[in-house]
């Protein structure tokens, strides 16, 4: 199968719509859910439309939520929630961790004990990739886990590759959080991941675009991402050398308009004025949410041609 990417932040209305058009029936949708951020829609699609997607997997939320100063967020809620779903509904649950930063070893590895004393089994998150107060890496794997998780860590983007790289040489899988870039992942026998970018291009409402009309780059190893900002999201767009999706040729930014605009009406039959109308949001989300099931197949490719799980 190859790599999985797991979409955060998912609306009902946006998988809803994305699975009505017949061509995307089949297309692998893998979702995460999140308890920091419960609310209806999860009860919607994860109870009520389980046949729009793949695989769904589990994250407690507390990263986020400790981001932003939040402390509605508790082990025993998250514990309480996970038992009162069907056991085995998700491929995997993350384990709910407090302290992301070096350091935070053993109050993370406390929780995990917790939720297996209650039957709930978790994947462990390293922080600490360096080793520098405890080598986390090295503790789970003696311990045994098939699925170890990376998350926030000092120097994440520089350690990435030789952490992924010591897991996956023990005979384990990984799955890295918060990470969907394509140029990070193409090379790394990752088995995982999930995409906080989602989140932000929901957000602040642009749209991803594969482009494989610029010459410029090689469709075989480059990253052929275009990001695509809109102008009711910004107020000074001609001052930030952004790509800006116009609503006519002389007030766009973006030289692949013209590609653009064929890809949008073939693949979603989207006008202009579908991005910028009364469900602009509705439907940049559909957009996007078939962006990462095309990356997730690129990734997928380059790893069979260059034999990166070898």
């Amino acid at each position: 199968m190859g790599i999985q990417v797991y979409i955060s932040s998912f609306t009902a209305k946006s998988l809803l719509k994305y699975k009505s058009y017949s061509h995307f029936k089949d297309s692998e949708v893998n979702i995460l859910g999140s308890f920091g951020t419960l609310n209806t829609d999860y009860y919607e699609i994860l109870i009520k439309n389980r046949d729009k997607f793949n695989e769904a997997i589990l994250d407690s939320g507390a990263y986020t939520i400790n981001n932003s100063g939040a402390t509605n967020l508790s082990i025993d809620g998250f514990q309480c929630y996970c038992k009162s779903l069907p056991k085995d509904f998700f491929k995997f649950i993350i384990s709910y961790d407090e302290i992301f930063k070096v350091g935070g070893f053993e109050k993370n590895y406390e929780n995990i004990l917790k939720l297996k004393k209650a039957g709930i089994h978790t994947i462990p998150v390293i922080h600490d990739y360096e080793a520098v107060k405890f080598n986390e890496i090295e503790f789970y794997l003696n311990k045994g886990y098939d699925l170890i998780a990376l998350g926030a860590a000092r120097n994440k983007n520089k350690n990435l590759p030789s952490a992924v790289n010591r897991i996956v040489k023990n005979g384990r899988k990984v799955h890295v959080l918060g990470v969907t870039s394509y140029k990070k992942l193409k090379g790394l026998p990752v088995h995982y991941c999930d995409s906080s970018n989602w989140t932000k291009a929901v957000v602040y409402g642009y749209i991803y675009y594969w482009n494989e009309n610029d010459s410029s780059r090689d469709p075989l190893n480059d990253d052929m991402t275009d990001e695509i900002h809109f102008y009711d999201k910004d107020k000074w767009p001609e001052k930030d050398g952004k790509f800006y999706f116009g609503t006519n040729p002389n007030n766009s930014t973006y030289p692949w308009q013209k590609e653009l605009e064929y890809y949008l009406k073939e693949m979603f039959g989207f006008k202009y004025t579908d991005l910028y109308g009364h469900d602009r949001f509705l439907n940049r989300a559909v957009v996007n949410l078939h962006y990462f099931t095309v990356l997730q197949g690129k990734l997928r490719e380059y790893h069979v041609r260059n034999n990166i799980f070898a």
